[in-house]
């Protein structure tokens, strides 16, 4: 299962200027960006327990969102890359929730993996590949998939 865990709109407009400042630094114009965060925890969880493992552990319920099924947007343009370390990578945020979900009174998860997701709008896949590709990875270390929303 991912949850996926992203700032409100109302405090997101710093990360996502800085995010847009770093590509425009690298050559190339973005006016919008999202920016989630995302766990890929494997175990034997209902629906509740990721509630409870969101809730108690990886949410700041005042200024984060989290949810199950990914971020929905009313754009019909919306490209989505996911960005996660190679199986081969030391995780340590992953490492840290695995051991901290059994630390909050949860079963420990079989596995914990953190990800990135970002939501670019307006702008072509084969330009998100190359923005990718140069400005967020680095391919020794990391994997990523594009889809549309």
């Amino acid at each position: 299962m991912i949850l996926e865990i992203w700032t409100k709109d109302k405090y997101a407009k710093n990360e996502e200027r800085n995010l847009i400042n770093k590509f425009k630094a690298a050559g190339f114009n973005l006016c919008k960006i999202h920016i989630s965060r995302l766990y890929k925890i494997k175990g034997d969880f209902s629906a509740r327990d990721f509630k409870k493992i969101s809730e108690n552990l990886l949410v700041d319920k005042i200024t984060e969102k989290v949810s199950l099924k990914g971020r929905k947007f009313g754009s019909k343009k919306i490209y989505k890359a996911e960005i996660w370390l190679k199986p081969s990578s030391t995780d340590v945020v992953g490492e840290s929730v695995l051991k901290a979900i059994g630390d909050i009174g949860q079963k420990e998860p079989e596995s914990a993996r953190f990800g990135r997701a970002f939501y670019f709008e307006s702008i072509s896949e084969s330009q998100i590949r190359l923005m990718i590709e140069k400005v967020l990875i680095n391919d020794i270390v990391n994997t990523y998939k594009i889809n549309k929303v």
